[in-house]
């Protein structure tokens, strides 16, 4: 892997509010358990409510901002949930750029890159690669 970037400079860090969660599972449809109460998800073993994989993913490329300027979003591998993270938790994005492609004759600039929403802890919740 070639180049880091931590994005606490490009798009800062989040902590995802009750509200923001609510709003994304309903606009998602994922109103499931879990996620909205904080007692089921305790008795699955969590610590309380969880905030969704997708919307993790989602909050990946906001907080990258201007980095992805100009790119368009073509494809994910590698994405696996790693770890939970729980309303009020800040999290940061760190990424890698793997390879710069340009396209003859069209200017269009194709990117893949390895990223990762990472907890204070230091510990991974969510990563994945891009192109």
């Amino acid at each position: 892997m070639n180049e880091t970037r931590m994005a606490d400079g490009i798009g800062g860090s989040r902590i995802i509010t009750r509200t923001e969660l609510d709003l994304f599972c309903t606009i998602c449809g994922l109103r499931l358990d879990p996620f909205l109460i904080d007692d089921a998800a305790k008795n699955m073993g969590f610590k309380g409510s969880m905030v969704p994989g997708p919307f993790q993913f989602t909050l990946a490329f906001g907080l990258l901002g201007d980095l992805l300027k100009g790119l368009v979003h073509v494809g994910t591998e590698k994405l696996k949930v790693l770890s939970p993270v729980y309303l009020n938790e800040k999290i940061h994005v760190e990424t890698e750029i793997l390879d710069k492609k340009e396209s003859s004759g069209s200017g269009k600039r194709f990117l893949t890159w390895a990223w990762a929403i990472k907890k204070d802890d230091g510990g991974i919740s969510i990563q994945g690669v891009n192109t």
